[in-house]
């Protein structure tokens, strides 16, 4: 079965499609007026209370790190490509493996080493000692 959004990815292609030969003037016009199919917005589903506590349950029981990102992800509300953006680094610039590091979103550096840790990294700094 086709969605109305689908139809309207490929309306998109085919109207640049379209444009973008006229511009180039490999057609002397557009043959026709390319209109969206009206949509409605899905509305967002969400855990209840519930359920994220026994998610967070099962994590803990798993290991510290799974509990640490079920908390992250779920009390600051990111979605599933804002937590797979993550990554683990070393605090202030030294490996440690009974220490695994903190949570820092992908690409952002550190520019006072002696900044006061986040919950997240306080949680972890309290867990791992």
């Amino acid at each position: 079965m086709t969605t109305p959004k689908t139809v309207n990815n490929i309306l998109s292609v085919l109207n640049v499609l379209l444009k973008t030969a006229h511009e180039w003037e490999v057609i002397d016009r557009r043959p026709c007026a390319i209109k969206v199919v009206r949509t409605m917005m899905a509305e967002a589903t969400f855990h209840s209370f519930e359920a994220f506590e026994s998610l967070v349950q099962a994590a803990r029981e798993t290991d510290d790190t799974a509990c640490l990102i079920v908390l992250l992800g779920g009390e600051a509300g990111l979605r599933c490509g804002e937590m797979m953006a993550l990554e683990w680094r070393p605090p202030f610039g030294c490996w440690n493996a009974a220490n695994p590091g903190l949570v820092e979103p992908a690409g952002r550096r550190r520019e006072n080493r002696g900044e006061v840790l986040s919950r997240s990294e306080g949680w972890l700094a309290n867990r791992s000692a």
